[in-house]
């Protein structure tokens, strides 16, 4: 399991794909969230058919047809979680503006002295202004000036240059998860994102199930195959049916949850 307190991974693609800095139409579109859930539960529907006959027991007749569903409940929260004391979002990258004497208002290209750690869809701050970083080419991060309601502004070389992280992702703490056998498994860690409650319900009208944009449940570990002996966790292809939250009284620092899902396959067995 990636982590006591976190029961399922919800993912856009399998495990061994994810590409935080992917995007399509502008989101991502290879990424995966952890959710604290408190219940997890796998139905089978099936409709067999009984035919009666006249003074004999009746036929049963099962033409194999079943439908599965994943239901899973827990808490998410009203806000994101990695921020410092004042409530800014937390420093993942620290490093200095590296470009002769100063950038102008109009720059796009910004050196810094290191961009080890900066990645494309990362947030960059510089002094009062926050910049969406496009690409990453050595130390030189070309970026769109001026984002989350910030004024592009000349600064000054050797003023510090902070990166708060993935520009979707900015207020979400992660877990770093690795599972090295079985279905979409990958040798190294992969992040999987804590959502608070407004990007979860974005998730549940930006992203939909299809087979080349697949939607994946896991949960428990599915290192396990069929005939180890072993139950071990599940991985399910999955299709969004319901999504709901509620926020109670006195409790209105988090939500609670519950999320319906319809099955296409498990894919952990193997």
């Amino acid at each position: 399991m990636a982590a006591p307190d976190i029961a399922v991974l919800l993912r856009t693609c399998k495990h061994s794909e994810i590409d935080i800095t992917s995007r399509k139409d502008d989101i991502p579109n290879k990424f995966g969230y952890a959710l604290k859930c408190d219940n997890v539960a796998i139905s089978y529907s099936k409709t067999p058919i009984q035919v009666p006959i006249p003074q004999q027991s009746p036929e049963l007749i099962d033409i194999g047809v079943y439908r599965p569903s994943v239901s899973l409940s827990g808490l998410v929260e009203t806000v994101g979680q990695n921020t410092d004391e004042a409530g800014n979002p937390a420093i993942d990258v620290t490093t200095a503006l590296n470009d002769a004497d100063h950038i102008n208002a109009t720059d796009t290209a910004v050196v810094v002295d290191s961009a080890t750690g900066i990645v494309a869809g990362d947030v960059i701050r510089i002094e009062n202004e926050d910049m969406d970083v496009t690409s990453v080419s050595s130390n030189t991060l070309n970026v769109v000036r001026g984002i989350n309601g910030t004024t592009a502004a000349a600064h000054n070389n050797n003023v510090a240059v902070y990166s708060y992280g993935s520009a979707f992702f900015e207020g979400m703490s992660f877990i770093n998860y690795t599972r090295t056998t079985g279905y979409g498994a990958h040798a190294s860690a992969k992040p999987y994102y804590l959502p608070y409650k407004n990007a979860l319900e974005d998730f549940a009208t930006e992203y939909v199930y299809s087979t080349t944009t697949p939607l994946e449940l896991e949960w428990g570990d599915a290192k396990f195959a069929r005939g180890t002996q072993q139950t071990g966790g599940s991985i399910y292809l999955v299709a969004l049916q319901q999504f709901r939250v509620q926020v109670d009284a006195a409790k209105e620092d988090r939500y609670t949850f519950s999320m319906q899902f319809v099955v296409s396959a498990r894919k952990d067995k193997a």
